[in-house]
């Protein structure tokens, strides 16, 4: 049963629990199925959530959407999607980094047991001075 968004929007404007159904079911599969296409470096249980994000997002902001086009909703909700997708990307990829830079300033000496030579401890002080710089 294909519902058409303009009734979706309707029912959601109204507070409906239909029209949240509604939404979900029609939406639910094709934006995992979109996220797996588009962004198969977010695990599973993350794109769930995203969706979920998705969703409570578009319940929030329905008020504010205005049905101007016959894909105008489902191009909101893939916008939507898509923008939560990308934030999740940048904030891994930030702790990724922030973890990388908390590595180096471990002391030199502690990964060669006391064994490291001077230029390791110049690329070390090297190194750090990147991470100021980048932070």
């Amino acid at each position: 049963m294909n519902i058409q968004d303009s009734l979706i929007v309707d029912q959601l404007k109204r507070d409906s629990t239909l029209g949240v159904r509604n939404l979900v079911n029609k939406y639910q599969d094709f934006l995992y199925r979109w996220g797996r296409w588009h962004y198969e470096n977010i695990d599973d249980q993350d794109l769930l959530q995203i969706i979920q994000d998705t969703f409570m997002r578009i319940l929030e902001n329905i008020e504010a959407f205005q049905l101007k086009t016959q894909h105008g909703f489902r191009n909101w909700v893939i916008t939507i999607f898509s923008r939560l997708c990308l934030d999740h990307i940048r904030k891994e990829i930030r702790a990724a980094k922030n973890m990388k830079l908390e590595s180096l300033d471990s002391d030199p000496l502690e990964y060669n047991n006391g064994n490291c030579s001077i230029s390791c401890g110049r690329k070390t002080e090297k190194l750090k001075k990147i991470k100021k710089k980048h932070l």
